[in-house]
Order: C-alpha cells, then sequence, then structure tokens
C-alpha cells in the first residue's frame, strides 16, 4: 500500500477533521509498470505473448527487446502495462502469474510491486522449497499434476477446451507464419558473428 492511502486511511479512523477536508492523490499511476517477461522459447511471437497477458492486464504499446553488452539479445522483453483492478486482491490489482505456459512454451515474468508467489503451487504466503501442494499446468488445479489430469486440455491462450494453443487462432505462433509463407525467417538476431 502506498503512503498517500495509508494517510487517507489514517484519517477516517482518527476521525480528523482538519485530514478530511483534504483528497490525498499520488502525483503517479501505481497501476502502471514494466513487465520483463522471458520465455524459454525465443520464438514465441510478442503477439502470443501480447495476448496471453490480455487474459490478466492491458498490454500498452511498445515492446523493448533486452539485449546484453555485447548487443546481443538476451531473450527477454519488455512490455508497458496496466493492471486491471481486482477489488478480491489483497492490493486491489490483478496480478498474472509469475510462472507460466504458453502452449508447451514455458515463461517467467517479473515488475515492480509483484507479488511474491509460489512457483509450484501459485499461492502467496510461501516459497516453493517449504510448499507441499501441486498444481496441474493443464487444468491450474490443485492436487494433481498434469499427467494425472482428468480434465479436457485447454487451451492457455484463449481458455478454449476445443482446442490447444498450437492451434489456437487468436494470435498465430511464428512456425504456422513461416509455414504458411507469409513472412521469411530471420533469425540473424540470433546469430553469433560479431
Amino acid at each position: 500500500m502506498d503512503y498517500a492511502e495509508e494517510v487517507r486511511k489514517k484519517s477516517i479512523v482518527e476521525e480528523d477533521e482538519e485530514l478530511r477536508k483534504y483528497t490525498v492523490t499520488p502525483l503517479y499511476r501505481n497501476d502502471y509498470r514494466i513487465l520483463t517477461i522471458h520465455m524459454y522459447n525465443p520464438w514465441v511471437t510478442e503477439e502470443t505473448i501480447k495476448y496471453f497477458l490480455g487474459r490478466y492486464v492491458t498490454v500498452l504499446p511498445g515492446v523493448r527487446k533486452i539485449k546484453d553488452g555485447l548487443g546481443l539479445w538476451t531473450g527477454k522483453r519488455q512490455f508497458r502495462i496496466k493492471l486491471n483492478t481486482d477489488m478480491d486482491s489483497e492490493d486491489g490489482y490483478c496480478h498474472p502469474p509469475a510462472v507460466f505456459s504458453i502452449g508447451a512454451d514455458r515463461g517467467f515474468l517479473v515488475y515492480a510491486g509483484q507479488p511474491q508467489a509460489c512457483r509450484k503451487c501459485g499461492s502467496t504466503g510461501h516459497n516453493a522449497d517449504q510448499c507441499d501442494q501441486v498444481r496441474c499446468r493443464s487444468c491450474g488445479k490443485l492436487g494433481h499434476i498434469t499427467k494425472d489430469c482428468k480434465e479436457p486440455r485447454r487451451c492457455h491462450l484463449c481458455d478454449s477446451d476445443a482446442h490447444m494453443a498450437r492451434d489456437c487462432t487468436k494470435p498465430r505462433p511464428y512456425s504456422a507464419v513461416v509455414k504458411t509463407g507469409l513472412v521469411e525467417e530471420d533469425r540473424s538476431e540470433f546469430n553469433n558473428d560479431v
């Protein structure tokens, strides 16, 4: 919680008439963040990642590829996002999962103010080394792993049970676009010819 909100709540609790005359407004937007995402498969397209993130946040225009000191891409991308409101959460915002899958491709993300969550079960309040729960990567429920899942498989992008992420028509995967010949395959960004 930010300082402005603490002052506002204090004025209500203490019934301070002088403080109640004022409205405390922070000079920054607490719901705007820079989100860094790392996909283990660098060929997952930005459109696919934006579509996945759109289930949790509003993705703003502009993507930045993170490069190392030699100018080589590290596989990480930065997105500007606006957190959606969620009155059921502790801070009032909907947060995307820190560790996730888009089809067979796994990734993780980090941003300022991100709640600490367990990598195994996704719950807050403990870390993975203290966790005795398991969460299915297919249906998202606790208590079983993916190979033991009885639920129908769902698309990780649009949450449909009619198809898998590899067949989703919402954002097209890079491999499908290359196969149709709409773009030429360009891997020069990943060449180590320096």
